[in-house]
C-alpha cells in the first residue's frame, strides 16, 4: 500500500521545476528503457513504470534466505496465489533480520539481502522506485527487463524456472539495448558482463562440490570440517581471480560478508537454469517471440517435464511431451 500510495506520475515529475536534475534524467532514462522494452521486446504494456515512488529508504525489501547446515536445499515459504518461493521478503530491515535469528536458531543458515525491485506480476501497475535509481542506466534497463519478463507468465512452486526466464529476458534485452549505446560503453558493460559470469559460474561449480559432499553420507564432523575448506578455498579462488578486474569492487561486498549455503543457494535461484534458456533461444535462431511462446508452453508442464526439455534440443515434441 506504501508504494501504491507514493506513486506519482513519471511524466509530471520529469516536468515539475523542483526535481532533482539527477532524478529528473534517470526518470528520463527509465521512460525510454520502458519505451525500448515495449517495442523492441514486446514485454508488456500494462501501465507498469509510468509512475514514481520515492519510499526515502535504499531498498524495497530485504529477503531472507535460509538452508539448513548440511544442505544445499533452500526452505520454502508459500503464499496464497504465488505458490512457494525460497525466499521470504519483508518491508523492515530489521523485521528481516529479527527473522532471520529465529531460523538460526532453529539451526539454519541464513542471509538476508536488500532487493531493489519486484514485479506484482501485471496484478497491479509497478513503478519505478527510489530503489532502482542508484545504478548505472545498463543496469537499470537490465532490472527493467527483468521484471517486466515475470509478466509474461509465472509458474507456482518453481523459483528457479521463473528467476532464470526472466533472467534470460534481460539479457537477451541488455545485448540489444548495447547495441543502441556507444562502442565504449558496449564494450565496458560487456566485460563487467563477462565478468560477472565468471564470479557467477566459480561460485556455482562449488556449489557443485558442496552439494556432493553433502551426498556422500559422511559424518556430520567430517562433512562439517570438508564444508569449511570448500568455503574457504571458494573465497580464495575468487578473491584470486577477480585481482585485475574492472569490477572488482562490485564484489567485494559479496566477499566480505558470511558465505554459507544460503549465499550460494539464492545465486544458484537465479542462474542455475539461465545457461539452458540462452541456449533455447540460440536455437530458436534468435527469434525473441518465439522463445516467450515455447518457454511459456513449458511453464505448463510438470517441474520435471520443464527441466527435461530445457535440457534437451528444439524438436516438434510438445514440451509437455518429452517425458
Amino acid at each position: 500500500m506504501e508504494v501504491l500510495l507514493k506513486r506519482e506520475d513519471m511524466v509530471e515529475v520529469i516536468s515539475h521545476p523542483d526535481t532533482d536534475d539527477k532524478l529528473r534524467q534517470k526518470l528520463v532514462t527509465a521512460k525510454s528503457i520502458l519505451e525500448f522494452a515495449h517495442q523492441e521486446l514486446s514485454l508488456p504494456d500494462n501501465g507498469s513504470y509510468q509512475h514514481y515512488s520515492d519510499l526515502n529508504r535504499p531498498y524495497l525489501v530485504w529477503n531472507v534466505i535460509a538452508t539448513p547446515e548440511l544442505s544445499m536445499e533452500p526452505k520454502k515459504w508459500c503464499y496464497i496465489f504465488l505458490g512457494c518461493l525460497s525466499y521470504r521478503g519483508f518491508f523492515k530491515e530489521n523485521a528481516a533480520k529479527a527473522y532471520a535469528k529465529t531460523l538460526e536458531q532453529d539451526g539454519f543458515e541464513v542471509y538476508v539481502g536488500g532487493v531493489s525491485a519486484y514485479s506484482t506480476l501485471g496484478w497491479l501497475k509497478d513503478p519505478v522506485i527510489n530503489t532502482m535509481l542508484n545504478r548505472e542506466d545498463w543496469e537499470l534497463a537490465r532490472l527493467i527487463f527483468h521484471e517486466l519478463a515475470h509478466q509474461l507468465f509465472y509458474v507456482s512452486d518453481d523459483t528457479d524456472f521463473n528467476e532464470a526466464f526472466a533472467d534470460a529476458v534481460s539479457r537477451i534485452g541488455l545485448d540489444k539495448w548495447l547495441q543502441a549505446q556507444s562502442p565504449e560503453t558496449r564494450a565496458s558493460v560487456q566485460e563487467i558482463i563477462h565478468q560477472e559470469d565468471m564470479f557467477i559460474n566459480i561460485i556455482m561449480n562449488y556449489r557443485k562440490k558442496l552439494v556432493s559432499l553433502y551426498a556422500t553420507g559422511k559424518s556430520e564432523k567430517d562433512m562439517t570440517e570438508d564444508k569449511t575448506q570448500i568455503l574457504n578455498s571458494l573465497k580464495l579462488t575468487l578473491q584470486s581471480r577477480m585481482q585485475d578486474w574492472s569490477s572488482k569492487s562490485r564484489y567485494q561486498t559479496w566477499l566480505d560478508g558470511d558465505v554459507n549455503n544460503a549465499r550460494l543457494a539464492i545465486v544458484s535461484t537465479y542462474r542455475s537454469l539461465l545457461p539452458n534458456f540462452m541456449s533455447l533461444y540460440d536455437e530458436t535462431g534468435e527469434n525473441l517471440s518465439y522463445f516467450y511462446s515455447i518457454s511459456k508452453e513449458a511453464s505448463k508442464c510438470s517441474a520435471a517435464q520443464r527441466r527435461e526439455y530445457l535440457a534437451m534440443k528444439l524438436n516438434n515434441i510438445s514440451p509437455c511431451e518429452r517425458l
